[in-house]
């Protein structure tokens, strides 16, 4: 019986151990993902931050240019003018031919900005998406290791609940035992004081 029982309590103490190492396995691997997400996140932020710069860079290259086309043309202007003309036609085609050239003072820079600002918006999309799911996990990690600090507190206790039943179970059997042997001990001796008295 006593065999049975501590065979019993084994079993149950081995099943509790394969909860606690799949709780910690899952413990890990959610750990494990939350650490892929943050790389993932710390690198479409330094992108971002890289495109960020890169726009602003373009931007004051245009502006740089477009300062340098203001201060050229329009003493070029004037001193083109002042060959021909001081008429005020000649001095309105001048400043709407400097418009026309500013609009045009960094092709390249007006090109880039609009696809960069879009691959920035969508590295930011990215970014934002990639946050989210961190805090999904991160709260469902929160959760399983609440799980499983509550797990291994409740085998804990039936562990040692077990322990103790089993150690009532011993002292109740050698109780028992030992009424026993002092039973059968005193009917021997009464039957040998018999048997004296008999003879």
């Amino acid at each position: 019986m006593l065999g049975h029982l501590s065979q019993k309590g084994f079993q149950r103490e081995e099943a509790q151990q394969g909860v606690e190492r799949h709780l910690h396995s899952e413990a890990q691997q959610h750990a494990s993902l939350i650490q892929q997400l943050k790389v993932m996140v710390s690198e479409k932020e330094n992108k971002v931050k890289e495109l960020e710069q890169e726009i602003q860079q373009l931007a004051l290259m245009k502006q740089s240019e477009c300062k340098s086309q203001t201060n050229i043309r329009p003493l070029t202007s004037r001193h083109e003018n002042s060959r021909e003309s001081n008429s005020a036609s000649n001095m309105s085609e001048s400043i709407a031919y400097y418009f026309r050239e500013a609009r045009a003072a960094c092709p390249e820079c007006a090109v880039k900005i609009p696809a960069l600002q879009a691959q920035c918006a969508e590295y930011k999309t990215l970014y934002q998406a990639a946050s989210v799911e961190r805090d999904k996990l991160l709260e469902l990690t929160k959760v399983q290791q609440t799980r499983l600090a509550l797990q291994l507190e409740e085998n804990e206790t039936s562990r040692t609940a077990l322990k103790n039943a089993l150690k009532k179970k011993k002292e109740g059997l050698q109780f028992y035992k030992d009424v026993l042997m002092a039973q059968a001990k005193q009917e021997f001796q009464q039957a040998h004081r018999k048997h004296e008295q008999g003879t």
